[in-house]
């Protein structure tokens, strides 16, 4: 028995001290995230310490970390084999099964965990984690988005930017070149629904309407020194827009191409102005955790209704390169170029001509707080006319340019209010056609 006791405490003196060093070693690489000198510290003690419950636990952790969820598995289950009750070990467990697509045995060990007495933050993290392994099962998916929105706006007459309303490269109506400034109300109300066939393949329907009421409307339409000296050289701007996209989607891996078809119906005063409406092929590919580059190809038609503009229906190419690159301490940068030529249908009027625009936008979005996010952007397009203008006799040439800014608070996962400002700056070679205009907006955005 003594010599039992002796053996023991040799052991300990000799080889105690090596291995708590060792996890402490371990563990700072670990937080470094240097997830395989985690592994290679630990590895030579595997064997001798096969039932520590510590070195287990951060070695099923940093491999993990390296993309082995199989031998993270292995690593965990054995702190369970003696630790059944183990409910940290349970929890890692149950998201390295989701790695490897065993939504089932991730499911039983989260509701394993939920039901003891745990942190109010970590059921809070678990609870999302099994919502989302049952919505996996699920084939359809609802969705209803409302926004409200006042926007002040120095130049209504005037281009604004085109992602104001979910169009297929929607522009403002211009009447007359005399400046207004004017401030509307937007609502919005849209309804998502998605239909899954499998994993890999799905099928998106998205249906929204929008309108637009300007506070002005009465005074401009009463206003004889518009630049036509007519009152009828004012109308009103109360637009109506009836927006559905139908998206058919593959996911493989990492990897996502979408095939949608587009219509649009644009109401001006209550009355029919403009239907568009076309087909896109979308590919997406996720490199790395929240890395991704798209390709867009868009093809869509303009289609107006009156007769006295059938001479502005054309025909519409669009590309768009995009890359999405988060950074540790600047935020998340989102980097496009797009390409857009409009082909006019009557070719032969002189009035209107072919054009084609090329842009680069840079975005970036960052976390100031949980809550509090800063959007700022940039675009800067040039537009290329391809006939001489009728009356100057020279190719028009604009160069656009937007900055904006903004703050969005997120009140919950599906509340927020965001404001931006923004102004625009479009110079062409064509004076008439060089203005500038800045708007601010606040917008409230709910989604259930």
């Amino acid at each position: 028995m003594r010599k039992l006791f002796i053996f023991l405490c040799l052991n300990y003196l000799l080889f105690g001290d090596v291995l708590s060093d060792a996890i402490k070693t371990a563990q700072v690489f670990y937080d470094k995230q240097e997830y395989q000198k985690t592994i290679d510290t630990l590895e030579p003690l595997v064997y001798d310490y096969i039932d520590n419950q510590q070195l287990n636990f951060i070695m099923g952790q940093a491999y993990a970390g390296i993309g082995d969820y199989e031998t993270s598995v292995m690593y965990f289950e054995r702190i369970l084999i003696n630790h059944e009750d183990d409910l940290r070990t349970r929890a890692e467990l149950a998201s390295v099964y989701m790695k490897l697509g065993m939504d089932a045995d991730a499911l039983q060990s989260f509701n394993y965990v939920l039901k003891h007495n745990i942190p109010t933050n970590v059921r809070k993290n678990i609870t999302k984690q099994v919502e989302f392994l049952k919505s996996k099962k699920k084939k359809d998916f609802f969705q209803i988005f409302v926004t409200i929105g006042l926007t002040y706006d120095t130049n209504i007459n005037n281009v604004t930017d085109t992602t104001t309303f979910d169009t297929l490269n929607y522009t403002d109506l211009s009447v007359t070149d005399k400046q207004y400034s004017d401030i509307s109300l937007l609502n919005l109300v849209g309804l998502n629904y998605l239909h899954k066939f499998d994993k890999q393949y799905s099928l998106l329907n998205r249906f929204s309407v929008t309108k637009q009421l300007f506070d002005k409307d009465s005074q401009r339409l009463n206003d004889t020194t518009a630049t036509l000296g007519d009152i009828e050289a004012e109308q009103k701007k109360e637009l109506d827009l009836l927006s559905y996209s139908a998206i058919f989607i593959n996911e493989n891996g990492n990897k996502k191409i979408s095939y949608g078809i587009d219509f649009v119906n644009t109401r001006l005063a209550s009355d029919d102005y403009l239907n568009m409406y076309g087909f896109n092929i979308d590919y997406t590919r996720k490199y790395l955790q929240d890395i991704y580059s798209s390709l867009n190809i868009k093809y869509f038609k303009k289609s107006y209704v009156e007769d006295i503009n059938k001479n502005l229906n054309s025909d519409n190419i669009q590309l768009t390169l995009g890359d999405i690159v988060p950074t540790d301490n600047y935020g998340k940068y989102n980097l496009v170029y797009q390409f857009l030529g409009e082909i006019m249908e009557q070719s032969d009027d002189p009035n209107v001509q072919d054009k084609y625009t090329n842009s680069v936008i840079i975005s970036n979005q960052y976390n100031i707080t949980k809550k509090f996010v800063l959007n700022t952007s940039g675009t800067f397009s040039y537009i290329s006319y391809q006939d001489d203008d009728p009356t100057f006799g020279i190719k028009r040439e604009d160069n656009f340019d937007l900055f904006s800014l903004g703050i969005q608070y997120n009140v919950s996962d599906t509340f927020n209010i965001s404001s931006n400002i923004k102004y625009i700056n479009n110079s062409s070679n064509i004076s008439i056609y060089s203005y500038d205009k800045a708007t601010f907006d606040i917008y409230i955005n709910k989604v259930f």
